[in-house]
């Protein structure tokens, strides 16, 4: 391996973990926002857990399923509003 070569990679390894971690800042500042914020930490660390029979979900099934139940769990805890009023 070149140098040149070497440092382009030392340059993108960098780059991902900065972008890493500019993820992680943004999700721990949307977790503070939250009105269910241990939940939605629960939801996170039971996603990264293998299933049962050892499969385990990639990245892009993980934010499907976590942003399926951010909806439902922000969805119940708003308040009950009604479409059509009666009189």
């Amino acid at each position: 391996m070149t140098a040149a070569t070497s440092n382009l990679l030392s340059a993108a390894e960098a780059a991902i973990q900065a972008k890493s971690a500019e993820l992680r800042s943004t999700i721990a500042a949307s977790l503070n926002q939250d009105t269910e914020p241990f939940l939605l930490q629960y939801v996170i660390s039971e996603l990264n857990e293998p299933m049962e029979d050892g499969v385990e979900l990639n990245d892009e099934e993980k934010g499907e399923v976590f942003f399926v139940l951010k909806t439902i769990i922000a969805s119940v805890g708003q308040p009950r509003r009604t479409i059509i009023e009666i009189d």
